[in-house]
């Protein structure tokens, strides 16, 4: 009988499946998964897609941002503190949002039993401050480089949480430089506060 997988952890974690999964408590994930066999996504599996991962936002994990393109997903995402010390795995959210999401587009394009995403999820402990800006920036970038807006805020697939602590103007894209941050104080990406004193 397989051993059953625990909902929390409460110490670094190691997996290795076809790629190496690596949970610290506390920690930012940038995540990736795509479709089996480059399925394409319709706008409303996109839909049904950022609604699943939006559904756990705020009680397993925050969501810092996210995109849905035509055959993939990218999402920096920090799961939260279930009980002192103990924190929501992130491939139990993930494996949630993978299944319902899935079972609603095949029900929402008349398929049954259909895989929707490949079983594999690409997953990178988020480092420091700079790397957490510069992956929401490639995040917010994916759907300009692909020609489908000239500014990321017009993809309606596209969410940036809005706490108020991160402040970006939807004036365009273009890379800051590392260890700075947009703003809408002032015009435009390249305009750019330090993230550190």
């Amino acid at each position: 009988m397989p051993k059953k997988q625990k909902k929390t952890i409460t110490s670094f974690v190691k997996r290795q499946s076809c790629l190496p999964h690596w949970q610290k408590p506390g920690s930012a994930y940038f995540i990736t998964f795509k479709t089996h066999n480059e399925r394409e996504l319709s706008h409303e599996e996109k839909n049904i897609a950022l609604g699943s991962l939006k559904y756990w936002d705020n009680q397993r994990w925050l969501i810092h941002a996210a995109v849905i393109m035509a055959n993939y997903v990218h999402a920096v995402v920090s799961p939260l503190e279930k009980e002192n010390g103990s924190w929501w795995d992130l491939s139990i959210v993930l494996h949630s949002v993978k299944s319902f999401s899935a079972n609603a587009m095949n029900k929402a394009v008349k398929r049954v039993g259909e895989s929707v995403w490949q079983s594999e999820t690409y997953d990178r402990i988020i480092r420091d401050e700079a790397d957490f800006f510069d992956t929401l920036q490639y995040i917010a970038h994916n759907p300009v480089k692909a020609g489908l807006v000239e500014e990321c805020f017009d993809y309606e697939w596209f969410y940036l949480r809005d706490d108020g602590w991160l402040d970006v103007t939807p004036t365009g894209w273009k890379p800051a430089p590392r260890g700075v941050i947009p703003t809408r104080s002032r015009p435009g990406w390249l305009e750019a506060i330090p993230t550190s004193k």
